[in-house]
Formats: structure tokens, C-alpha cells, sequence
């Protein structure tokens, strides 16, 4: 018996205290439905910013190789074959990333074509002669290819780094 009075007396207390801090009032129940409403939000927009920016950044890396490459013409042979090598591996990573990007919608279908075409014409040249490998034609491709893609990134809000820009303008 002296415990129904402990937990009636408990539960008064409790239902006091909610009234006195507004537990039951609308505008308390308008405002907990306003703060959850944005966080979800901008949960959602954070994760498609995400994947745009794993695309791009990886676009931004491959960029920054292009323009050390163009800068390494008179590199050694052993240096080109390394270029070579990290611009496959990017080309790889280019061509995931912008797939998942598509595939989310936050890309259009272009750039992995393009990103594609890229990997396509970086395949074609052995390994052995580095980016001497690179023909005219090629490198002209993947020039093309990579400003669509640049210009889909930018499109989505992710925009050139300055770095790349330095590195364009030092090559």
C-alpha cells in the first residue's frame, strides 16, 4: 500500500512539474516538429553534397596530375612512368566516383562518359613509355572530357580549387 502512495505521489510530481514547464502546451509541440523537420533535411542534403564531392574531388586530383604532367616534360623516364601510373589509378577512381554520382543523381550521365573516355584513352598507352605515351590526339580527348566533367562539378556547386588553378597557370 505505501508503495501505490509512493508512485501516485511520483506521478503528481512529474505531471506538475510538465505543466509548469509547458509539457502539454502547442507551441511546445510546434517547436520540437520545426527543429526536427530542418536536421533531416539537411541530413539528406549533406549526404548528396557528399557524393558530389567525392566525384569532383577525385575529378580535382586527376586535374592537378594533368597539370604536373604537362610540367614534367623534361622529367626523368622513371618519373613519367610514375605520372602515367597515378593518372590510371585516378582515371579509375574518376570513372567509381562519377558513377556513384550518377547513379544518385547528383551528376548528369556526360560526365561518366566522359570520365569513361578518359580511362579509355589513358588504357591505350603502355606503361613502359610513361606520359611521352600520350599522343596528341589522346591528351586533346582527355582535355575535352575533362573540362565536361569540370563543368558538371561546377553545375553541382563544387567548384575548382585554387590549387588547380596555380597548377594550370604554372604548366
Amino acid at each position: 500500500m505505501k508503495r501505490r502512495w509512493i508512485a501516485i505521489a511520483a506521478s503528481g510530481a512529474l505531471a506538475l512539474s510538465l505543466a509548469a514547464c509547458g509539457g502539454s502546451d502547442d507551441a511546445a509541440t510546434d517547436a520540437t516538429t520545426a527543429t526536427d523537420a530542418p536536421t533531416a533535411a539537411l541530413d539528406t542534403e549533406l549526404d548528396e553534397t557528399i557524393s558530389v564531392i567525392n566525384a569532383c574531388s577525385t575529378y580535382f586530383a586527376f586535374d592537378l596530375k594533368m597539370s604536373e604532367a604537362k610540367g614534367a616534360s623534361d622529367a626523368r623516364k622513371k618519373k613519367k612512368r610514375d605520372l602515367l601510373a597515378e593518372m590510371k589509378g585516378l582515371s579509375d577512381q574518376l570513372v567509381l566516383g562519377t558513377e556513384e554520382a550518377y547513379i544518385s543523381g547528383d551528376l548528369p550521365e556526360s560526365a561518366l562518359i566522359n570520365a569513361n573516355r578518359i580511362q579509355r584513352n589513358l588504357g591505350r598507352v603502355a606503361n613502359k613509355d610513361g606520359i611521352d605515351g600520350i599522343k596528341p590526339k589522346q591528351m586533346n580527348r582527355i582535355e575535352t572530357s575533362s573540362s565536361r566533367i569540370e563543368r558538371s562539378c561546377e553545375a553541382a556547386g563544387d567548384m575548382l580549387p585554387q590549387a588547380n588553378l596555380d597548377a594550370r597557370a604554372a604548366a
